[in-house]
Parts: C-alpha cells; sequence; structure tokens
C-alpha cells in the first residue's frame, strides 16, 4: 500500500536530493549501449496525472529493475537520482531524468489505473511549426570556444543544490548510503559514501561548490554554472564556510545562504565555455572559466565535471543566445570594465 500524502509528482522531481518517493509505470523501455556508458536500460515513465519522464539504469541494475519494475504496472521508487536531461532528441519534454542505482527501492502500489497516456499533437500543430521541434542542422562558419558576456544576475537556480559531497580522488558526486562504519584507527562512527564515477564506497568526502545561476544581458537570459574556485571567489567565501554543517541532503533549495542570495541583482563579466554540446544538442547551461575585472582575471584550475555531468536541455540552441555570447575581439577591453561586484556582507 502506497502512502499519497507523501508522494512526489514527476513535476515536482528536482536535482537537489536524492530521497524522492514517487508513484510511476513503465511506459516504454529499450536497451541502449554507448561508448562511455556501456549498456543501459532506458525506460519512459509517467505517473497517474501523466506527466512523462526519462529513466535509466546501469548494465548490472537491468535484470532487477525488470523484474521489479514491469511495463504497465505502478511502482513506488525511493530514493533516486534526478538530473538535467542530455542529448539530440529526448524523449519526453521533462527537463530532467532519472537514474535507478543500487540506493533505490521499488515496491508495490495499490493504483489502478490503465490509461496508456498518449500525447497526440495536432496535425495543424506540426505543419505550421507551433510544436517547438529540434531539427538537425549543418553549422557553417566559426563556432564559438570562449567569449565573454556582461550581465547581471536575474536568480538563482534552486532546481539544483549549490554545492555537492564530493570524493576526494575524482571530486565527483559521491552519494550516502546511509549507514555507518566504525573502524580500530577511529572508533567514531563515519558516513558512508558512494562515488557515482569511480563507484567505490569511501567515507570521507569533500564539499565543491556547484552554483547554478539564471542572468540576463540586454537581449536574452541563460544559465550559467560555477565551479568551486569561481563560485568562491562571486561568494566572497569557502564553501565549508557557507555550510551548516549537516550531512543530510538538502531538503528546501530555497534556504540559501546570505553571500549567495545578495548575487541577485548584481552585475559581472564572465569568461564562458561554449560546447559543442551546446551548439549541437541544444544544452543552454554554459560553465563559468572566468570572472573578469579590468584587466584582472581568474582562471578554473582545473575541469572536475563534464559538460554531461553539469546538465543539458532538450531546447534548441536558437540564433539569438548564440549572438548573445558571441564577442568581438575588438572591443573586449572595453567590455570587461564592467567593475567585478565583491560582496559585503
Amino acid at each position: 500500500m502506497s502512502n499519497n500524502s507523501s508522494l512526489v509528482p514527476v513535476k515536482d522531481l528536482k536535482p537537489f536530493k536524492t530521497k524522492w518517493r514517487s508513484q510511476v509505470k513503465v511506459l516504454h523501455w529499450w536497451l541502449q549501449h554507448t561508448g562511455f556508458g556501456g549498456d543501459t536500460l532506458q525506460m519512459i515513465l509517467t505517473d497517474e496525472q501523466g506527466e512523462k519522464i526519462t529513466a535509466s539504469c546501469k548494465r548490472n541494475h537491468i535484470l532487477t529493475v525488470q523484474r521489479k519494475l514491469p511495463l504497465g504496472k505502478w511502482r513506488v521508487l525511493t530514493t533516486f537520482s534526478v538530473s538535467q536531461t542530455s542529448g539530440q532528441y529526448p524523449p519526453t519534454s521533462h527537463p530532467y531524468k532519472i537514474t535507478i542505482t543500487e540506493e533505490t527501492t521499488i515496491s508495490n502500489s495499490d493504483l489502478i489505473q490503465d490509461s496508456i497516456f498518449l500525447s497526440l499533437a495536432r496535425y495543424n500543430d506540426i505543419i505550421d511549426g507551433t510544436l517547438k521541434t529540434i531539427f538537425l542542422i549543418d553549422v557553417m562558419g566559426k563556432i564559438v570556444e570562449n567569449c565573454k558576456i556582461i550581465c547581471s544576475v536575474e536568480a538563482v537556480d534552486t532546481d539544483w543544490a549549490w554545492f555537492y559531497f564530493g570524493h576526494k580522488g575524482c571530486k565527483h558526486r559521491a552519494i550516502k548510503i546511509g549507514k555507518n562504519v566504525s573502524t580500530r584507527s577511529n572508533p567514531a562512527d563515519k558516513h558512508l559514501w558512494r562515488c557515482e564515477k569511480c563507484q567505490v564506497r569511501i567515507t570521507e568526502v569533500i564539499l565543491v561548490f556547484k552554483l547554478h545561476l539564471i542572468v540576463r544581458d540586454d537581449t536574452e537570459t541563460c544559465k550559467l554554472i560555477l565551479l568551486n574556485i569561481v563560485a568562491k571567489t562571486i561568494a566572497g567565501h569557502e564553501v565549508v564556510d557557507l555550510w551548516d554543517g549537516s550531512y543530510d541532503e538538502i531538503e528546501d533549495p530555497e534556504l540559501l545562504p546570505k553571500p549567495i542570495k545578495t548575487l541577485v541583482g548584481k552585475s559581472f563579466c564572465f569568461g564562458i565555455s561554449v560546447s559543442s554540446e551546446n551548439v549541437r544538442d541544444g544544452a543552454d547551461t554554459f560553465k563559468v572559466l572566468q570572472i573578469l575585472s579590468g584587466d584582472h582575471i581568474l582562471n578554473v584550475e582545473s575541469q572536475f565535471e563534464p559538460i554531461s555531468m553539469i546538465g543539458t536541455s532538450s531546447s534548441t540552441v536558437s540564433s539569438e543566445v548564440v549572438l548573445m555570447l558571441e564577442g568581438n575581439s575588438q572591443n573586449d577591453s572595453e567590455e570587461c570594465k564592467t567593475p567585478f561586484a565583491k560582496g559585503k556582507y
């Protein structure tokens, strides 16, 4: 029996935590192989309101998931990762996707709902271009790789947490398994974690800034991601200084530290990276490599996460967005005289 009061609708799933509990059924699944990810099981899930979302699991979980999450049967998923969808042709319009891991629990549901949840498009909408559709195109000319933008912070994107716990070795995200272990050398209990990249269990993690901002210039808005050194510079604090000391997942992402809240409304000159995924796949999140103030440039020392982990969106990159991000080399020195606003808290 499922407790409906604690079930989260698919439309409300966001990446800031993993302790979600949703009631879904599989509409379709297929096996997929990629050179970097190996064999995966891809699924289209829906909730009882007909909201659809993509889900996947890795090879070592495929048989278990197929057995516990059969086609057309309602089940309750508890504890799973939510990340931004990627790829040229996303199967659903939901901006995020679910990843089923070894921590995910799949239990029976008492819901009886036999709808096949078809979302049929009107023929006229297809013909007149009303529907948002991604087309294959040839790109002519030079693809922007790095450029500068002067913009103001419109909002902090609280769909994402502003930091994550990372593996000290590779600095990729670590998920708390929820068990404690003791050792002879250190009798005090420690949290047990699993590195999402290395798939190893660890007991020590580090805090990593991962700040998502929505910014605007005089033509358009876009999303930026700032990691570690760049985020530290713009926030004016080490991530550990803003952390509340809890190893639990963030339950209310709207509760932000004051130095991060006060970024809203400030203007900056950012040096950003425009990757092939931004141009080819329509990713609308750009990584900030530099914060510029006059002749001063702060560079990111290392790139901890590939753009695929940073997250992408299903929207098509429009010419207006690319034009907004294109820098004019003749005017770079003038454009970046916008003062770097250091926060006073």
